[in-house]
């Protein structure tokens, strides 16, 4: 820290130079983001991360060895440059990840490929990169870091034995693949759409807009219903009371050219109307009908 504090200014241009460069490059990186949002281009995640973390990084890098002129053997030197190797690995991934599954094409196989797996991938790569640039920058073997590394795992996994329940869960959920971004489930008692899996849990959308957060060991633990699975067609029964002295074939008649005629209903299969019971005052018959997908239920079922 004294040495630290003892350097001198040893070069005026390096200063100049990081002094103009510095605000220059992040002016151009804010551009690029603004477009990129205009445009709604993946890419500007990662130039989010370059803006933040890589090129501040960078900067404090050069400051240190061409302005302070610190050694590259100096303990802080070696620090900024570790941190500043593993956002630009990080960042350097985000842009391969943007550019093989940034699509739009909600119908293309990158774009079912599920936020969980990316991200584990990315953090797996980062983390063996990490540890070749430990080795490269500090010199030490790497057997002695994945010693260390497998104590801290213990250590850690004991302390966080919920939120790794969850990551391992959702690992099962993404091999198993019982439901995907798009499908319509049912799940701790709410129905909707997945719309994200993550690291910790599912996110459903419910009909009525609201955001349910599911975690993941819920959904590895208990049973849940995928209405996308394994056809999108959904089938309906809804009971409706006659009086006795409706004779049952009439009310079978009216009743399936109801359905027949009604927008919605699909001809295959076919709608039927079942008698179902026979209580006191009402003879009960069973219109059973089915509709294209989950999220046309509700309407169709209001028309019948």
């Amino acid at each position: 820290m004294n040495e630290f504090l003892g350097q001198e200014l040893t070069n005026f241009w390096p200063a100049v130079g990081l002094a103009i460069g510095f605000p220059a490059v992040l002016l151009l990186l804010n551009e690029a983001i603004s477009f990129c949002e205009r445009r709604e281009l993946a890419v500007g995640r990662t130039l989010r991360t370059v803006r933040n973390l890589v090129i501040p990084c960078l900067a404090a890098l050069v400051f240190c060895r061409y302005v302070l002129g610190l050694a590259e053997e100096n303990t802080l030197v070696r620090v900024v440059q570790t941190i500043f190797l593993v956002f630009l690995l990080y960042a350097l991934l985000g842009v391969v990840n943007d550019l093989v599954f940034g699509t739009r094409d909600s119908a293309s196989w990158r774009a079912r490929v599920p936020k969980l797996f990316r991200d584990l991938s990315r953090a797996l790569l980062v983390a063996i990169g990490a540890m070749f640039i430990y080795s490269k920058v500090w010199g030490y073997e790497l057997t002695n870091a994945l010693t260390a590394l497998g104590v801290g795992s213990v250590v850690i996994g004991l302390a966080l034995q919920e939120p790794l329940g969850n990551i391992v869960s959702g690992l099962m959920l993404l091999f198993e693949r019982p439901l995907n971004v798009g499908d319509y489930v049912v799940a701790d008692g709410t129905t909707g759409k997945v719309i994200e899996i993550n690291w910790r849990s599912v996110h459903i959308e419910t009909p009525t807009r609201e955001l349910r957060i599911v975690p993941n060991v819920s959904l590895y633990k208990d049973a849940f219903s995928n209405l996308s699975r394994p056809t999108t067609v959904r089938t309906e029964v809804l009971e409706m009371g006659f009086s006795y002295d409706d004779p049952p074939n009439r009310v079978k008649e009216v009743m399936g050219e109801l359905l027949r005629t009604t927008p919605g209903v699909l001809a295959e299969p076919a709608p039927v109307v079942r008698t179902a019971s026979y209580p006191d005052f009402s003879v009960i018959y069973k219109l059973v009908f089915s509709v294209a997908r989950q999220q046309e239920l509700a309407a169709v079922s209001d028309r019948v």
